[in-house]
């Protein structure tokens, strides 16, 4: 059963997250919004009119992997870090706040982040690009699949974050695995044209199986849509559940 005090210590670490995020709000959306919608934006412009309709669907689902990516992988692994290295979470730990309490506290802030990423980039792309009856006529389930997609994202940005052994490296690899995470996914591409053993790596992202199923839903592929909303919902779990796992609350 949930508690009041549960309530409130979540309470207490999401506003504290806020406050700490409110600081950067301008980096936040230049990185998380206007970067990767500003470069396929230029692309698209480049070549206007020449581009078939199934390039500009990828260039959406691009954008949007790209975004997750950059927002959630970077924010909660160098947020965990930062709470773990500067002994933040010792001083959290002894007030005393349970694990469960921060992990939701935390992870709300993130996935709320992740919501107004993904609506932004949608909105905005479909505008751009002219495919946004195609856009909207599927935008709660696109809506859908990316959020499940940047659950997943946010579980590899802890991994990092639990186990980074300085803020250096912390900062490093979140920024390295964001964009390979990225690259590796077949957003701005087919799958099909990807060399076979990088196609198999990139089965182990949930962002691949959120790009296959948001492909069928704009209606450039054919992909078993079943079975990738599995892996993409099972690998979410995995994720998160190694990322958060990896919290020392009291650190011996």
């Amino acid at each position: 059963m949930i508690s009041k005090k549960s309530i409130k210590d979540t309470y207490f670490i999401m506003i504290m997250n806020l406050m700490s995020l409110r600081t950067a709000v301008v980096p936040y959306l230049v990185i998380a919004i206007i970067l990767p919608l500003g470069f396929t934006y230029l692309v698209s412009l480049a070549f206007r009119d020449l581009i078939p309709i199934e390039a500009v669907v990828n260039m959406l689902i691009g954008v949007v992997v790209l975004s997750l990516s950059l927002s959630m992988i970077n924010g909660i692994g160098q947020s965990i870090a930062q709470d773990r290295l500067l002994k933040r979470i010792e001083l959290i730990a002894s007030y005393p706040v349970s694990p469960a309490s921060y992990v939701v506290g935390v992870s709300a802030v993130f996935l709320l982040s992740s919501i107004l990423n993904i609506l932004a980039t949608i909105v905005a792309g479909g505008l751009a690009w002219g495919i946004a009856d195609k856009v909207f006529a599927v935008f709660f389930e696109l809506v859908g699949v990316s959020f499940i997609a940047g659950i997943g994202l946010m579980g590899v940005g802890a991994i990092i974050g639990t186990r980074s052994s300085n803020l250096p490296q912390a900062y490093a690899y979140t920024n390295i695995v964001s964009f390979l995470v990225a690259m590796l996914t077949p957003a701005y591409y087919p799958p099909e044209i990807m060399p076979v053993q990088l196609r198999y790596l990139s089965y182990v992202l949930p962002s691949t199986h959120a790009s296959f199923i948001a492909r069928n839903l704009l209606g450039v592929g054919s992909y078993d849509t079943t079975i990738h909303l599995i892996l993409l919902v099972v690998l979410s779990i995995v994720y998160l559940v190694l990322g958060f796992k990896g919290i020392k609350w009291y650190q011996e």
